[in-house]
């Protein structure tokens, strides 16, 4: 699943709200939270294909004025579906990016061997 999409869901599914702002690096940041399930529908399908009714619920991200999700957790407690004997187990997810747009790619080393191989169909 792309990030984009996972928290497409994950906004939706969750009843968030901005609780603050900060300022990192020079960056200003939103501070959102959320506690509670409000569309469980919509939570992503790794959630709900291991769990049945996620409880406990803890969400927070840091989100930029562009609304890019600059870090994120995710916590809940969930009963296994997957096996015979259910167990309630503590489950977490996060996710931080850095250095958004100051990093550079290299080319690979195949890249020049590649491109002079390449023909363009007429």
């Amino acid at each position: 699943m792309q990030n984009r999409e996972q928290f497409i869901k994950l906004f939706n599914a969750l009843e968030t709200r901005v609780v603050g702002q900060e300022t990192r690096n020079g960056t200003e940041l939103y501070r959102v939270r959320a506690t509670n399930v409000s569309n469980p529908e919509y939570l992503p399908r790794s959630v709900l294909n291991a769990s049945k009714n996620p409880q406990n619920v803890s969400f927070r991200a840091l989100v930029d004025s562009q609304g890019i999700v600059r870090s994120y957790y995710l916590g809940y407690t969930a009963t296994d579906i997957r096996r015979r004997v259910n167990t309630t187990n503590r489950v977490t997810q996060s996710l931080r990016y850095t250095d958004i747009g100051s990093t550079t790619v290299e080319r690979p080393d195949w890249y020049e061997a590649a491109n002079r191989t390449t023909t363009v169909a007429e």
